[in-house]
């Protein structure tokens, strides 16, 4: 017999009915997806999240995260709810990663809505935010970039520790002001180093594509 599947929606709605069995749903089809934001984490230079034990403690914050992210999602928002975990687990490991630059304990804080008003007239969710109209950020571009990820992660050889972190940074979609603060640069110097980044990873894509 087929298992059923169900959309994201069906299984907010089922979770804030108090289903467990949807929560262990939801986090097995995000699973990888946190593993990977994990794992990223742990690449980063003098990163003290990176041991097992913290892993584990990430992971089972992860969870209460995706609950949490859960009760707070609407329908309304002009992002889809992956889009909205996905922003809402960046922030909160970004947050744990300053905090382990300048103490051995890394502790955790509550999740940054998106459910926020922003803007002059507080009429804008941050949530809304969250569009681009920069190139690097089109879906489509997006898609064969992190396809192209997947090979670069294989040629690290060919990245500086330095380039590889602020290339992490780039592929987890954190923005100028987040990354320049995590590398204690200016946001000036991190975009013009990102923009050599990105072409020397076209290069790179180029001469495999030739030699494929």
């Amino acid at each position: 017999m087929t298992e059923e599947v169900y959309t994201d929606n069906e299984l907010l709605y089922m979770i804030r009915q108090q289903d467990d069995w949807a929560v262990e749903n939801l986090l097995n089809k995000y699973k990888p997806m946190i593993c990977g934001m994990i794992f990223r984490l742990g690449q980063f230079e003098n990163c003290s999240v990176s041991g097992d034990a913290y892993k584990e403690d990430l992971e089972q914050e992860s969870r209460m995260m995706l609950v949490s992210a859960a009760d707070s999602y609407r329908e309304d928002y002009p992002c889809s709810f992956k889009t909205y975990l996905q922003n809402c687990l960046r922030k909160r490991l970004l947050t744990i990663y300053r905090h382990s630059q300048c103490s051995s304990d890394a502790a955790f804080y509550a999740c940054d809505s998106l459910d926020i008003m922003v803007g002059e007239d507080r009429e804008t969710y941050r949530a809304d935010m969250l569009v681009s109209n920069d190139r690097f950020f089109d879906p489509v571009y997006r898609f064969t970039l992190n396809e192209a990820s997947k090979q670069v992660k294989q040629l690290r050889r060919y990245f500086t520790p330095r380039e590889w972190q602020i290339l992490c940074l780039s592929l987890d979609n954190t923005s100028y002001q987040d990354a320049a603060a995590i590398l204690n640069i200016s946001r000036k110097s991190y975009g013009n180093q990102l923009g050599r980044i990105r072409k020397k990873l076209d290069y790179i894509l180029s001469k495999f594509s030739e030699e494929a």
